[in-house]
């Protein structure tokens, strides 16, 4: 708390000096009739651009200069997240904050023109990482009030994770700075890498051929599967998993290569890439969990998200361990599932085996026991 107090009382404080200075210079925007003492026309002084690495509170159209100020990218903070999806549209009745952030997430130039004062803004290589979190009430309180947050693709963007719930109890340990001076000479390590570019030299990196060939495979898989996803919401995420495996690959890269002493421009190797993926593989499967989870309870507007029969089933199988008897997973579905009428065990037996020939999962025995359960890597299907 303390370092981000100090934060904001040194970001009021540069921009009170700098408006000093001006006035204090006669600034000819008010005074341009004035000379100083040789004569000279006063100098306007530019406002230096601060360098920043984290925002909260923002709009588009403060972020963008922010942005074009800082080419190394921003991390946007929010603890909850919530205000941040609610106060995207609530600057205007469109729905352009919102394909803003869509079209950041792509990393191509944005621009904003405006009537007055500094008419045209533009950031050439804008780049920002958005983290917070929220209830999955409230979650689905944003998704049942704004069928666009999913629609658009803008939920895909985001990297979903639902850990366990743990009880929280207060302790007086510290971290000890054993762990936290690495991460610091880490963090310090990865933005002279960045400082060392040119603009003849922009710190481009590429992909061997062996590892440009894992993340082309990837990708089409995902795309073949999304052929038998009914989900909408999860059919999304799977077609955006190319671009988070390629983004993981590079932060897993950027990091070990600057921690050991290497140079972060050498290319990917498949190494690093099948472990990206891998990641990458693990929030797909906390996607479908999420979004099973949510349409499994209503929400305080009484509407519920519409998943598909899959997603529910590998969510059930998830909450009991990652394998489960089909008589147990019909049980834990709700009352009012057609699966759980008197007519319907067959279609609940034949849903699971397609799910079986389709290797969304495997059957295992135990004894006479059959069970369903979420596929591993070394499960053969």
């Amino acid at each position: 708390m303390a370092l981000s107090l100090d934060f904001f009382k040194y970001l009021r404080l540069f921009s009170a000096v700098f408006k000093l200075r001006n006035s204090s210079q006669n600034c000819p925007v008010k005074q341009s009739s004035e000379q100083n003492e040789d004569g000279a026309e006063p100098e306007l002084i530019e406002e230096p651009a601060m360098r920043r690495f984290v925002v909260s509170n923002t709009t588009s159209a403060a972020l963008v200069p922010l942005l074009a100020d800082n080419p190394d990218g921003l991390c946007l903070i929010r603890d909850e997240i919530a205000a941040f999806f609610g106060g995207i549209d609530a600057h205007t009745k469109t729905k352009f904050e919102r394909q803003f952030y869509i079209e950041l997430h792509g990393g191509i130039p944005v621009v904003i023109d405006r009537k007055t004062g500094e008419r045209h803004i533009a950031a050439d290589t804008p780049s920002l990482s958005i983290i917070g979190g929220i209830q999955s009430d409230v979650l689905r309180q944003t998704i049942a009030r704004e069928p666009d947050f999913l629609a658009t693709g803008f939920g895909a963007r985001f990297l979903m994770t639902y850990p366990q719930g743990v009880p929280i109890y207060w302790n007086r340990n510290v971290s000890a700075d054993d762990v936290l001076l690495p991460y610091e000479q880490l963090i310090e390590k990865i933005v002279a890498f960045r400082e060392s570019f040119t603009p003849d030299d922009p710190g481009i990196v590429r992909l061997t051929p062996g590892a440009d060939r894992l993340i082309f495979d990837f990708q089409n898989q995902q795309a073949d599967k999304t052929l038998d996803i009914v989900d909408g919401n999860v059919r999304y995420v799977f077609n955006k998993a190319g671009m988070h495996a390629a983004r993981l690959a590079l932060v897993l890269h950027v990091v070990e290569c600057v921690e050991n002493g290497f140079d972060p421009r050498a290319q990917i190797t498949p190494e690093r890439m099948q472990r990206a993926i891998a990641l990458t593989e693990w929030f797909l499967n906390e996607a479908q969990r999420i979004y099973a989870m949510l349409a499994t309870k209503e929400s305080m507007s009484g509407k519920k998200l519409v998943v598909s029969d899959e997603s529910l089933f590998i969510a059930k199988i998830q909450q009991k361990g990652g394998e489960t008897t089909a008589r147990e997973l019909r049980k834990s579905l709700s009352s009012t599932s057609k699966y759980r009428r008197p007519d319907g065990a067959e279609a609940f037996d034949q849903k699971l085996r397609e799910m079986v020939r389709a290797g969304q999962l495997v059957i295992r025995y135990e004894g006479k026991k059959e069970l369903f359960c979420i596929p591993s890597d070394t499960d053969e299907v």
